[in-house]
């Protein structure tokens, strides 16, 4: 395959041809030529800081999930305190609200949306203008019919 990367047995993808030192750049002065030669003679600088750089990464990661493990206990400790839904509450267990009373909710509609930690939010499109979006989403898909998409046949969700 032409987009094929090949790593080198140090884990790292060969360099792109023509990026380590010429004689002359073109354009440029020899002194350019000069300064490159001295920063990166034959390139295994760079090799070294990368090499640097994923151990910084292994390091880094290595704390980060030692950090994770602690919010973990946390977490579970807040999930432990959110009051169960109600299966009897049907729709009311998420809060619905109408994109015009944003500005306006008042402390209990607000109180609600904290508890269910999520809201529905209607009316924010109106209908004319989604059915226009729809129709230029359809329309798109016919004309590019390489862009993936599922369900297959009637593809409702496009990886664009």
């Amino acid at each position: 395959m032409e987009n094929t990367i090949t790593f080198s047995a140090t884990g790292l993808p060969p360099p792109p041809k023509g990026w380590l030192p010429e004689n002359k750049i073109h354009g440029y002065p020899p002194r350019f030529a000069e300064l490159k030669a001295r920063i990166l003679p034959d390139g295994q600088r760079v090799v070294d800081a990368w090499a640097e750089i994923i151990a910084e990464l292994a390091t880094t990661t290595e704390r980060f999930n030692a950090t994770l493990q602690g919010v973990g206990f946390w977490f579970s400790h807040q999930l432990s305190v959110i009051p169960p839904i109600n299966p009897t509450m049907g729709d009311q267990n998420i809060p619905t609200i109408d994109f015009s009373e944003i500005k306006t909710l008042g402390t209990e509609q607000r109180g609600a949306i904290k508890r269910s930690g999520c809201v529905v939010i209607r009316n924010v499109v109106d209908d004319e203008s989604a059915l226009e979006w729809k129709r230029l989403l359809e329309e798109y898909a016919k004309l590019n019919p390489q862009v993936e998409g599922f369900p297959l046949g009637n593809k409702q969700f496009f990886e664009i």
